[in-house]
């Protein structure tokens, strides 16, 4: 048995259905799921994702939550899901620009930005919402798409990448910058964790793969390649948009916990302003890409009207909406067993008895053979299923 077969059971558990019809029955509702505890949130939100096959934004109350709510996605679905971050390394700070998170922001622009078979699946939190982002249109007009067999020119790519001021370089090592070697270019996108090596036969394009820094060695060769410029320091201007603007109409907002969300972005908003104010005309004459926060967030009133216009469900223990469409779920923590392979036995029969089925995941094979080995030794009767795959918290 593996994830998918276990998320088929809740496919078809009442109350999966239930809110799954709810989320359609009218626009715009507001849904309600209490008594979700561990990772049972993800894989019931998945298991209404593989029903409704709609655009889901996940919004965590942290960084952190994000990550680890990430992580029980990509292990279910067995592919990567997008971590949409914050650009600063502290909260609201736009004078502390991370770049690699402004590298992660871009590739979900990008991403957005194409059809995905079943609809995107974006997680990220408050502080991350709340920066604004450049409009869809404009990083539609200002990224270059190179594919197998395109006529471009060495000189036209040189001359693009200069004018969105990527750094010509011997040798690529980072973000923004690019190299060109006889027939060859090397690009490193903003929207790529790794550079790609386009190699030219006159003026065609003949391969693109994607190759490690440090060895120079081929990772995977790739049929199209999307170049996106640094978005934050070039394209966020006035006409900046909330994400809520640039994703698609239908995707569903699934939130832990919107009035902790809404407080992050109003007291981020507020510092944000602040520091503005505090920096001289020099300190902003200097450094062109920091921006009045008024275009470059959005506050929690932005935020909250947005929310009315997309379908949302909650699924923390504090709850902000009035609705209807509230859907009990009533699952328990997993127990704490302290290496204690009695209290887990007795807590298996137990589960028996009240007829759940028991399931222990795991991504190591070898633990599953110990446990066996243990089970054997102490009592054969205690019965479990294992599932090769990880989750951050049990129930």
């Amino acid at each position: 048995m593996n994830i998918r077969d276990l998320i088929n059971r809740y496919k078809t558990d009442d109350r999966v259905t239930e809110f799954t019809k709810a989320l359609n029955s009218t626009k715009n509702p507001k849904i309600q799921l209490k008594g979700l505890v561990g990772s049972a949130d993800a894989i019931v939100a998945l298991s209404s994702y593989f029903l409704l096959h709609k655009p889901l934004l996940f919004i965590l109350p942290d960084r952190e939550e994000a990550a680890y709510f990430q992580s029980d996605l990509e292990s279910v679905l067995d592919k990567q899901v997008l971590l949409f971050p914050s650009s600063y390394r502290k909260s609201f700070d736009f004078t502390q620009v991370d770049t690699a998170n402004v590298l992660a922001r871009a590739e979900v622009l990008n991403e957005l930005n194409h059809d995905s078979e079943y609809g995107n699946i974006v997680v990220s939190y408050p502080e991350a919402i709340a920066e604004k982002v450049i409009d869809r249109s404009a990083l539609e007009k200002n990224t270059l798409e190179i594919s197998l067999g395109a006529k471009l020119g060495i000189d036209f790519i040189n001359e693009f990448l200069i004018d969105y001021d990527f750094d010509r370089r011997d040798f690529v090592y980072e973000p923004g910058q690019f190299s060109i070697r006889g027939g060859i270019v090397d690009i490193f996108s903003f929207s790529s964790d790794l550079p790609y090596r386009i190699e030219f036969f006159g003026d065609e394009v003949e391969s693109i793969r994607s190759f490690e820094i440090e060895s120079q060695l081929s990772v995977t060769d790739v049929k199209s390649l999307t170049i996106v410029p640094n978005v934050q320091a070039k394209f966020l201007t006035e006409s900046n948009i909330s994400i809520l603007d640039y994703i698609d109409a239908d995707t569903q907002l699934w939130f832990k916990d919107v009035e902790f969300t809404l407080d992050i972005v109003k007291a981020g908003y507020k510092k944000a302003v602040e520091l503005w104010k505090a920096l001289s005309l020099d300190d902003k004459n200097k450094n062109p890409e920091w921006i009045d926060p008024k275009f470059a967030f959005s506050d929690e009133k932005l935020l909250g009207d947005h929310l009315h216009d997309f379908p949302l469900v909650e699924f923390g223990k504090q709850f902000f909406y009035k609705t209807d469409d509230r859907f009990e779920f009533e699952t328990k923590p997993q127990p704490s067993f302290n290496k204690d392979f009695n209290l887990l036995i007795h807590n298996l029969k137990e589960n028996e008895k009240e007829g759940i089925v028991n399931f222990i995941f795991t991504d190591s094979p070898k633990q599953i053979e110990r446990l066996y080995a243990i089970l054997e030794d102490i009592d054969k009767t205690a019965k479990f299923t294992p599932i090769n795959s990880m989750l951050r918290e049990g129930f």
